[in-house]
């Protein structure tokens, strides 16, 4: 995603990257969502089963609208799977601590897109 975002920020590709980080977003949303997949799978957990499909249903959505649209989206996705992973996993400290900050860099990524797209009149 960081070289997707220096190719949208340089302007190189920039259609192609932008398309590429809204793609990459929204695979890891996925991806985060499997862990609770697995977790649930083993457990019997029937609504957790439930809610680790939400963020690959709601990535599925993102892919389907404009960049402008659905970068802000998966941003809002990511930070929506931490604070449920948080409340999940609040006796693993480790876990907590490399979520906010994985997380907190792929918002911020996320977000210089967003601005990018702003800013070259790319939102519709």
């Amino acid at each position: 995603m960081l070289i997707a975002t220096a190719f949208v920020i340089a302007d190189a590709n920039q259609l192609l990257a932008i398309d590429f980080v809204k793609a990459y977003a929204a695979v890891i949303l996925t991806f985060i969502g499997a862990i609770h997949w697995g977790r649930a799978m083993h457990s019997s957990n029937s609504p957790l089963l439930v809610v680790s499909v939400l963020p690959s249903l709601f990535a599925s959505v993102c892919l389907l609208l404009a960049p402008g649209v659905a970068i802000p989206m998966l941003a809002a996705g990511f930070i929506a799977v931490m604070l449920f992973d948080y409340q999940q996993y609040r006796d693993i400290n480790w876990f907590q601590k490399m979520r906010i900050q994985l997380t907190s860099m792929v918002v911020f990524l996320l977000l210089i897109n967003t601005l990018v797209i702003a800013n070259q009149g790319l939102i519709g």
